[in-house]
């Protein structure tokens, strides 16, 4: 299991971030959230959000699925994970 609590990554604006299930986690019910702002709201540190799985191949298949950030706000963002 990946311990990443204080690995910093750096990405430049105008990026597409796509996060998407390893092995032991395909099949398990996986919620992603963030606190980077969703579009159209201000940044607030405390507040985290999920964000949608989209299925390249029109099914719901864990094998392709991702959760992705258009990077447009410059920042130090984290995010988390639930597996339910």
């Amino acid at each position: 299991m990946e311990r990443l609590e204080r690995a910093l990554f750096r990405l430049e604006q105008g990026f597409e971030l796509q996060f998407r299930l390893g092995p032991t986690l395909q099949g398990k019910d996986v919620q992603v959230y963030t606190n980077y702002p969703a579009k159209g709201h201000k940044f607030d540190r405390l507040k985290f959000h999920p964000l949608d799985w989209f299925y390249p191949n029109g099914w719901e298949d864990d094998c392709d699925k991702y959760c992705r950030l258009d990077l447009i706000v410059a920042g130090s963002y984290q995010y988390y994970f639930s597996c339910g």
